[in-house]
């Protein structure tokens, strides 16, 4: 792999190659032309010298040390640290990590940034979590020029409490629900999975702002997430009701003008299917949706022997209170959105949208998995060639009327995008037989579907 050097200020060194060949570059030194001959570095990285008067400093450490000879030891480095943590890896996994790592500095005009630094510039401790995460969810995907298939799944059981103040319940299903999608997309897709204490804002977005400079016409997202869903006021005169719909992450609210806002952003041809598991969730994506076979008929009517249902409800005051604590960061972010009004026509690329029930509604967990995933699940669970559509309004016939989910649907093609099969899912295994989970499936010792009608105990996924 070809590396190359960065300064400081994350631009290319004077004395670097570029173009799209560079793999990546990794900092060094820099270094200014006296009168087109003489070479002077202006600074340098610290390393060991050799002792007394063999090296080039007069005592055993040297400080400018630089160039090329510098930054591809650099990187040899970052790599060594990415091995000792996963040893299993192999050369196309470490490359697929490797540039997945990269970033581009904000001071660079975004035409440039692949001619001047190739994917860009390392982030080590990025990689660490990827190559973390790669060994958590046994991914198998390989170095392709086939269209790019990326699964980012995010689940938050638990919140920061000191950011979060206030009596709310811990969830306790979410990091099922992301064990049963990783479970359905670890052969297909690249993944990246956040759980807890690393689905933070910055973690999140970050993935996902990748994903919009790297996915094209033809690749793939799939986005799920499962944990707390809220609202808070809105300041804008674009929701009815005078809030506008959040996810909650581990440290921080996301919100729906946020996610708009993404949208927009992705590609001509890019097919992204976006699943929300919370409560409120029904345009979380804040985009102008259709609302697609919202039966008032339901087939499932066991849940009418339940016992109790129990909701656990945070406060609003607890998202209130987050809001106006960090008021200015929030309006700042929102201020400074450059996709700010909704029209269906600036979607360029094809999204579904499967939210777990309406913006007034409460999603439900049983049995440590949320009801909607669960559901889902169950309907899948044996089948083969569903489409989207299909998988929805077979679910869909499954809820109760207290929770409803809602198929929103985004861009010139999403209809027809709705008929392609699920995930590009299909399972070769007979009819299941009185809702009988078939042991040969991949997540059936996962989730019994039993689980769906035997227990009492039910939690919301509320603020």
């Amino acid at each position: 792999m070809a590396i190359g050097a960065v300064n400081k200020s994350g631009k290319r060194s004077y004395y670097s190659d570029h173009g799209r060949e560079l793999f990546c570059c990794f900092p060094s030194s820099e270094v200014i032309v006296e009168n087109h001959r003489n070479i002077l570095t202006i600074y340098g990285l610290p390393t060991l010298d050799r002792l007394a008067e063999l090296g080039y400093s007069s005592d055993d450490y040297f400080s400018s040390f630089g160039g090329t000879s510098a930054s591809s030891p650099g990187m040899a480095g970052v790599a060594a640290l990415m091995l000792s943590i996963n040893g299993s890896l192999n050369l196309n996994q470490c490359k697929q990590l490797m540039q997945e790592s990269c970033y581009y500095p904000n001071s660079i005009d975004k035409e440039v940034k692949q001619k001047e630094l190739g994917h860009g510039i390392i982030d080590a401790h990025v990689l660490v979590q990827k190559a973390q995460n790669y060994s958590n969810s046994l991914n198998k995907f390989p170095m392709t020029t086939q269209n790019k298939r990326l699964a980012i799944h995010v689940a938050v059981d638990v919140l920061n409490q000191s950011i979060y103040k206030g009596d709310y319940p811990t969830l306790y299903g979410c990091k099922k629900d992301l064990t049963l999608f990783k479970s359905l997309t670890e052969d297909k897709y690249e993944q990246i999975i956040f759980e807890d204490k690393n689905a933070i804002r910055s973690n999140v977005l970050s993935a996902l702002e990748k994903a919009v400079e790297r996915l094209r016409d033809g690749d793939e997202l799939v986005f799920t997430f499962s944990g707390h869903g809220g609202t808070y006021n809105d300041n804008g005169s674009d929701e009815i009701d005078g809030k506008d719909e959040c996810l909650v992450l581990h440290d921080g609210l996301w919100m729906d003008d946020e996610i708009y806002d993404l949208h927009q952003r992705f590609a001509d041809g890019v097919k992204i299917f976006w699943y929300t598991d919370s409560c409120h969730s029904g345009t979380s994506t804040r985009g102008i949706g259709l609302e697609r076979s919202l039966r008032t008929k339901r087939a499932n009517t066991q849940f009418r022997t339940m016992k109790t249902v129990k909701y656990h409800q945070i406060e609003h005051s607890v998202l209130k209170n987050v809001y106006e604590q960090n008021k200015k960061e929030y309006d700042r972010i929102l201020r400074t959105l450059p996709n700010k009004q909704r029209n269906e026509i600036d979607y360029k690329a094809s999204i579904i949208h499967f939210a777990a029930c309406q913006d007034d509604q409460f999603a439900e967990e049983i049995d440590g998995y949320g009801l909607f995933t669960s559901t889902l699940f169950k309907v899948i669970n044996g089948k083969k060639d569903l489409s989207f559509q299909k998988v929805f309004d077979l679910v869909n016939a499954k809820m109760k009327p207290e929770q409803r989910p809602k198929l929103n649907e985004f861009g010139k093609n999403a209809a027809s995008f709705l008929l392609d099969p699920f995930i590009g899912f299909v399972i070769e295994s007979s009819k299941l037989v009185d809702d009988k989970v078939d042991e040969r499936l991949p997540y059936s010792n996962i989730l019994s579907s039993n689980q769906l009608v035997t227990s009492p105990e039910y939690m919301g996924r509320s603020i």
